[in-house]
């Protein structure tokens, strides 16, 4: 996420970008990153108090920061090459922590009857 920041700083200074949609992406770029905080902080509390509530607000969470990332990458101005590869791989990243949290969901269901 940080990465994204200083790409905002390395756009504005080197393309002509436009004011109000710089200020929507930099808004967007917060918001997500806002998100992920809360996400990774709901889910470390699940997984360690055994929380199966906090893991599907988890899981629904990582959903919308993909969607968000998805909507970030895609509605850019100027969008770089590594822009897209971070995107990406971050993208693949949290598909696989969403199926390890399934997968947990699983066990702690199966474990508890």
């Amino acid at each position: 996420m940080f990465v994204e920041v200083f790409t905002f700083l390395y756009k504005t200074e080197y393309y002509p970008y436009p004011v109000p949609r710089l200020l929507a992406d930099i808004l967007l770029l917060l918001v997500l990153i806002t998100m992920d905080f809360i996400k990774n902080a709901i889910s470390s509390r699940g997984n360690r108090q055994r929380v199966l509530f906090l893991l599907y607000v988890s899981i629904l969470l990582s959903l919308v920061v993909i969607g968000l990332t998805v909507w970030l990458l895609l509605g850019q101005a100027y969008t770089l090459f590594y822009e897209m590869v971070l995107g990406v791989l971050g993208g693949v990243l949290w598909l696989l922590q969403i199926l390890f949290s399934i997968l947990v969901l699983y066990a702690y269901t199966k474990g508890s009857k």
